[in-house]
């Protein structure tokens, strides 16, 4: 887990980066590669050259975005997952961090993406669903 201190370095350095104020999602053109960011203070990174495809589903108040990548499939459940749909159509998300319901970060904007979790599941060779 991050302290407090390295947390509001590294907001600062996204903030000169153009990661916005957003604390679940940066954008920036050009992204070469996705970090997701998990709860417990793991990291993984995937390479935009290996995106094939993302499906926006939405049943009542759960929304979730699932991403496909070659050989992991990568599922995003929150709210205002709509907002990421443009930036991800064009790879340019450079991360995206997930916060417990609990933890939602405030303030928020209006729009703000809140990430509750974040599952990557690694497919089994020719699983392609």
């Amino acid at each position: 887990m991050n302290t407090l201190k390295e947390v509001i370095e590294e907001r600062k350095q996204d903030d000169k980066n153009g990661a916005g104020h957003d604390p679940c999602v940066a954008v920036k053109d050009r992204a070469r590669s996705l970090q997701l960011k998990f709860w417990n203070g793991e990291v993984e990174i995937f390479s935009w050259s290996h995106f094939i495809k993302a499906k926006y589903e939405e049943a009542g108040k759960s929304k979730q975005v699932r991403m496909d990548f070659t050989g992991h499939e990568i599922t995003i459940q929150g709210i205002h997952l709509e907002e990421l749909l443009d930036n991800l159509a064009e790879c340019r998300i450079r991360w995206l961090k997930e916060f417990p319901k609990a933890y939602r970060p405030s303030p928020m904007k209006e729009n703000d993406v809140h990430i509750r979790k974040i599952t990557v599941k690694k497919r089994e060779k020719g699983d392609l669903t």
